[in-house]
């Protein structure tokens, strides 16, 4: 028996190796399918927020080409601006044409210049800048510059040409300005009078003011952006101000194969550039083609490092565990065996237990701890706020020690969450709670009373003191920084316990919560008003 049990030890050590091998084959199968899941799962997110920022700033573009083009035809329709493409030598007219372009230059300054050109038979001269110019046809008669681009333009301008052969409106190629260099787009429309065209007039906004406003935000992670090339290849925005207005031809050769996949449609790829391995997300502007020379593409990038950082890390960690694994698994088979099954049983049984009993109480302890926490500002909930308030009344009883409380509700929070969206009001919560709490004293109790509602409990403090500290926390709510111009506002009452029971002491500050919403916001209120 004893040949016989030393016999099957020899070949099950035999066997061990061949075991293991196998397990660690299987375990790193399965390892590189959830890493080719996870690879897969971070491309389709990249994809899905690329949709989101590029579709977003697209759709921005979109409306904002129309406005600027309704804004093109309002001028084209003013009577004065008709009155001085009928009449432009008369003095007068083209001083309330400049009068009124100036005026709206001024009202909306994102516009680089506000011209109108001339379509005349025979040049005229006009007196500009304190000298006389030459306005021949398709050059500009007035401008709201200061007259600084009076007699330039042509009809060798695209805007202008287009207008002058019968387009009812024209959106031309980005170009540097005339009068400063910086990247322009300029959107016309013809100028009638008595159902003839006598002119075009021209707005031309900054192409910095449209980026400003829905290309630079949108950024993401650590290495995501986003740009914009019309059909050219030219960049005509970039948060690398290098790449803007550069042709296609001055641009590096890495560069000229990532513009070729974009303006040949590729709506997803990967290429590298500096060396750097990066994703893109194209989609292109949709617009009247026979009103405007080029097409324009919306470009999100992002380096696949980031991207793909969660897969990277699943792989590391599944290796190192999968090595780990092997060994522990030979040293635990080498053991098994050494005829030490039943104490090798034994201790892992009571490792087992106190891992267990480990978890239940940490895990017991955690949801005690949920039933009485916020989920999202971690502060005391409805229910625990109201119980801590009654204990809190009970011993002020007892001690005949003064406890006062303050109600607060965030001003216009409703308008912030549909403006903004849900993810921004949950910012603003945890930063009131966040002021909150680093305002008032260890002793005092701070709870999430309703949606944006808090309740501050301040054993001991008399009303004074109370709203002393709530205007403290109005002091640090408005000092909130956020991504948006916005400030946060909050209404409170402060009431001192008088000897009433806890429901009559909450609708008495509740009371005064209304009350200074009503009073206009942003206050503090501690003392009722009539009635």
């Amino acid at each position: 028996m004893i040949v016989n049990s030393s016999r099957r030890t020899k070949n099950f050590m035999q066997a061990v190796p061949v075991m293991v091998t196998i397990l660690v084959i299987l375990v790193l199968i399965y390892t590189l399918i959830l890493y080719n899941r996870e690879i897969e799962s971070s491309k389709s997110e990249f994809i899905e927020i690329g949709s989101k920022l590029t579709g977003q700033s697209a759709n921005g573009m979109e409306m904002w080409l129309e406005d600027q083009i309704r804004m093109s035809s309002l001028i084209a329709d003013h009577p004065v601006i008709e009155l001085l493409c009928e009449d432009p030598t008369n003095p007068l007219a083209r001083y309330e044409a400049r009068i009124y372009l100036e005026g709206l230059n001024n009202r909306y300054p994102y516009y680089e210049a506000l011209p109108v050109a001339l379509y005349t038979e025979e040049p005229i001269d006009v007196t500009s800048r304190g000298k006389t110019v030459s306005v021949e046809n398709g050059t500009f008669i007035v401008d709201s510059v200061r007259g600084n681009i009076v007699g330039e333009g042509g009809l060798n301008l695209s805007y202008i040409n287009a207008i002058y052969n019968g387009k009812d409106y024209y959106i031309s190629e980005i170009y540097p300005s005339i009068n400063s260099g910086e990247p322009i787009i300029a959107i016309s429309h013809p100028v009638r009078y008595n159902g003839q065209v006598k002119g075009a007039a021209i707005v031309a906004p900054k192409i910095e003011y449209f980026s400003s406003r829905f290309v630079e935000p949108a950024m993401y992670g650590e290495s995501g952006y986003m740009f914009i090339i019309d059909g050219r290849g030219l960049v005509v925005s970039h948060p690398d101000s290098k790449f803007i207005m550069t042709s296609y031809e001055d641009q590096s050769s890495e560069i000229q194969d990532i513009l070729d996949r974009i303006l040949i449609g590729q709506a997803y790829f990967r290429d590298v550039y500096e060396d750097i391995d990066k994703s893109y997300y194209v989609k292109r502007v949709e617009h009247n083609m026979d009103n405007h020379p080029y097409e324009w593409y919306m470009v999100f990038t992002m380096n696949n490092d980031e991207i793909y950082s969660d897969a990277d890390q699943l792989l590391q960690i599944s290796i190192t565990l999968l090595l780990g694994g092997a060994v522990v698994i030979g040293i635990i088979l080498y053991y098994y065996t050494k005829s030490f099954e039943d104490k090798v049983r034994e201790i892992h049984q009571l490792e087992l237990n106190r891992k267990l009993e480990i978890e239940v109480a940490a895990r017991t302890s955690h949801l005690a701890e949920m039933a009485v926490r916020d989920g999202l500002t971690k502060l005391y909930n409805h229910e625990a706020t109201y119980k801590a308030l009654g204990v809190a009344v009970d011993g002020s009883r007892v001690s005949l020690q003064p406890i006062s409380v303050i109600m607060l509700d965030l001003d216009h929070f409703k308008t912030l969450n549909d403006t903004y969206g849900h993810q921004f009001g949950d910012k603003v919560l945890k930063e009131t709670a966040d002021v909150i709490q680093k305002t008032v004293r260890n002793t005092d109790i701070v709870g999430r009373y309703g949606g944006e509602e808090f309740m501050v409990i301040l054993p001991g403090a008399p009303k004074q003191s109370a709203v002393a500290t709530a205007k403290r926390i109005a002091v640090g709510l408005r000092e909130i920084k956020l991504d948006e111009d916005i400030r946060i506002t909050a209404s409170m009452g402060v009431a001192a316990w008088v000897g009433e029971d806890v429901d009559e002491l909450v609708a008495r500050v509740d009371k005064l919560l209304y009350q200074a919403k009503g009073n206009g916001r942003d206050r503090v209120e501690a003392i009722l008003e009539d009635g």
